[in-house]
């Protein structure tokens, strides 16, 4: 588990995707705080497209 940081730049860009859509893909850099926290600094959102099960699902890219 790891906690997710969006800064304001990221937000005007996506924040579409963040602020309608429930599971996303993140991309980003990944930081170490401590011995075993993560924490991720996004720089690039996207929602999940899920096919038949919600059990298995593709990766959708909607932003182009």
């Amino acid at each position: 588990m790891a906690d997710v940081t969006i800064f304001g730049n990221v937000q005007e860009k996506y924040g579409e995707v963040l602020f309608k859509e429930g599971w996303l893909t993140v991309k980003g850099k990944v930081q170490r705080r401590g011995s075993k926290a993560l924490s991720i600094i996004a720089e690039d959102l996207s929602a999940i497209g899920w096919v038949s099960e919600p059990s298995s699902f593709a990766c959708c890219n909607r932003l182009g």
